[in-house]
């Protein structure tokens, strides 16, 4: 059997007001890294492990944000990228007509040869899912909650250990 005794009843309501502060305050850098390291894992898998690398567009606008309240934070990696969607979900694009807008006939190539046309008919097209943000979350999962549990643990023992001597 395992006793305890609050030797300083008082003192408890001060000694978690702080464990607050400093367990805050541990989460804010850890999530930090945690962000930092997941926008790198997001820039890797966009630099030919997932996607081949044609402009580097997408690859530049992966940034994370962080959100601090009084109780929480929160980092957020992704994308403003339009077409980022496409790529992380898959996409099928339904069977259309292209016709042109402002000409009387569309030009493009086709083997080689220039081609001219009125209209042309699209096949439906599926675009396969390419994920790159959610296999980066699903890969680092383990070590975001081991990291976390590791700060908030730490810092709460240190408190306790203080608060008994």
């Amino acid at each position: 059997m395992i006793t305890g005794e609050v030797k300083n009843p008082t003192a408890v309501p001060n000694a978690m007001r702080q464990a607050a502060g400093q367990v805050n305050s541990a989460l804010d850098r850890a999530v930090l890294s945690l962000a930092i390291k997941m926008t790198g894992l997001v820039k890797q898998k966009l630099s030919g492990d997932v996607l081949k690398v044609r402009t580097g567009r997408l690859r530049r606008s992966i940034h994370y944000e962080l959100d601090k309240q009084s109780n929480r934070v929160t980092a957020t990696v992704g994308t403003n990228v339009e077409y980022a969607k496409t790529h992380e979900l898959g996409l099928t694009i339904p069977a259309h007509i292209i016709q042109p807008k402002r000409a009387k006939a569309l030009r493009f190539e086709m083997g080689g040869r220039i081609v001219f046309a009125k209209r042309v008919n699209m096949p439906a097209k599926k675009m396969p899912q390419r994920s790159f943000l959610e296999a980066s979350l699903r890969q680092m999962a383990p070590e975001i909650q081991a990291t976390l549990l590791q700060e908030v643990g730490g810092q709460l023992r240190r408190v306790i250990m203080e608060g008994t001597q």
